[in-house]
C-alpha cells in the first residue's frame, strides 16, 4: 500500500506537469525509503532478490523506478504514530487516520 500511495502521489505530480519540481516524499516505510539508494542494484539485478526471486512488489518498483528517472525525488523517512508535534508527524497521523476510517467504510459495505 505504501508502494501505491507514492504511486499515485508522483502520476498525479506529472499529470500536473509538476516534475520538474523537486518532490519530497514523507514515508514511515522502510521499504519505501530505501528505493533510492537501492535503484541502482534493483536495476542491475533485474529485480530480483540475492536468493534470485523478484522483489516484493516488483511491478510497482518498476514503475517507482520510471518516476524516479524523470523527477526530481527525496524520501525522507518519518518515524509513524508520535504523537510528537511537527508538521510531518502530524501529517503522518492524519494520513493513518484517514486510511483507517476508509478501511472501515469499505469494510462495512
Amino acid at each position: 500500500m505504501e508502494l501505491t500511495a507514492v504511486l499515485e502521489s508522483l502520476s498525479y505530480v506529472h499529470q500536473e506537469n509538476l516534475s520538474h519540481l523537486q518532490v519530497i516524499i514523507y514515508s514511515d516505510s522502510q521499504y519505501v525509503v530505501d528505493m533510492l539508494s537501492r535503484r541502482e542494484r534493483l536495476i542491475s539485478s533485474e529485480y530480483k532478490t540475492r536468493q534470485m526471486k523478484p522483489v516484493r512488489n516488483s511491478d510497482l518498483v518498476r514503475h517507482l523506478m520510471k518516476f524516479i528517472e524523470s523527477t526530481n525525488i527525496q524520501i525522507q523517512k518519518i518515524k509513524s504514530h508520535q504523537k510528537i508535534h511537527n508538521v510531518e508527524s502530524l501529517h503522518n497521523r492524519e494520513v493513518d487516520f484517514l486510511s483507517r476510517q476508509k478501511m472501515r467504510e469499505l469494510n462495512d459495505r
